[in-house]
């Protein structure tokens, strides 16, 4: 689920692949961050990343996989159980044991229970799991320095933060300003208002901006201008908002 809306914002542009990575990474299991960060630093593309996230997502269930295999053995071995009841006593030796060549899975066959492949493979499942939690300890203290160092460089002015209303935000919607129709990207997570400057009247007086604005990605957005007490419409109300003003594209408003 996690993969395909990822895989939806990508191909509609609606975010770039380093925020939908991250916000990925920070939303998947803990038992496969590790591996999505490893492989986020060398993927060329999405499709890329997407490829190494289904390759290793089974290990974010392991125990749901072991316990499957678990139940499904123990049908196969009253299936077994059953059959053996019907057989002749001649099948089992005189002490009451079965021979060299009994499986606990598969029964009486060709092979012995630590030669069969169903029980090794469930066991190398495990010793992986294993594995991968262990690694996850190891690179957590890693990932920590990094989120530090990266909150240390963006400014407390976000243009962007993080919002848990995933499936319908940010959305587009139609604004009135300065009398003129204008579309608008409306973001309940954003911290700021920002207009592109092509929407601002000459006539209108605007203040010098010394804030420092990031994009969702991280990208620094050239601002330098504001302006305060903007009355703005949306549908029949009307309110009053400071914007700042960039000269970036696109030129769509970004509104609180």
């Amino acid at each position: 689920m996690l993969l395909r809306k990822g895989t939806v914002l990508f191909e509609k542009r609606l975010m770039n692949t380093l925020a939908l990575t991250q916000v990925m990474i920070s939303k998947c299991p803990d038992n496969i961050k590790s591996f999505l960060f490893q492989a986020a630093e060398s993927a060329t593309n999405w499709n890329t990343l997407i490829q190494r996230a289904e390759e290793v997502a089974w290990l974010a269930y392991t125990d749901k996989l072991l316990n499957r295999v678990y139940t499904q053995d123990q049908l196969e071995e009253k299936n077994i159980a059953a059959v053996h009841q019907r057989r002749d006593s001649t099948t089992l030796h005189n002490n009451g044991h079965p021979g060299d060549n009994y499986c606990l899975v598969h029964g009486r066959g060709t092979h012995k229970s630590e030669e069969c492949r169903t029980i090794q493979a469930a066991a190398q499942r495990f010793k992986v799991s294993q594995k991968s939690r262990m690694k996850h300890i190891r690179i957590n203290h890693m990932t920590t320095d990094i989120t530090e160092q990266s909150d240390k460089q963006i400014n407390e002015d976000f243009i962007y933060t993080a919002s848990s209303y995933t499936q319908n935000n940010p959305f587009f919607i139609t604004v009135t300003l300065f009398e003129q129709t204008q579309k608008a990207l409306m973001d309940t997570g954003a911290d700021i208002s920002i207009a592109h400057i092509s929407m601002i009247p000459d006539s209108e007086t605007l203040n010098t901006y010394s804030g420092n604005v990031r994009s969702a990605c991280g990208n620094v957005v050239n601002v330098t201008k504001e302006l305060g007490n903007a009355k703005l419409s949306i549908n029949k109300s009307t309110v009053s908002c400071d914007l700042v003003i960039t000269d970036d594209e696109p030129n769509t408003s970004s509104l609180v």
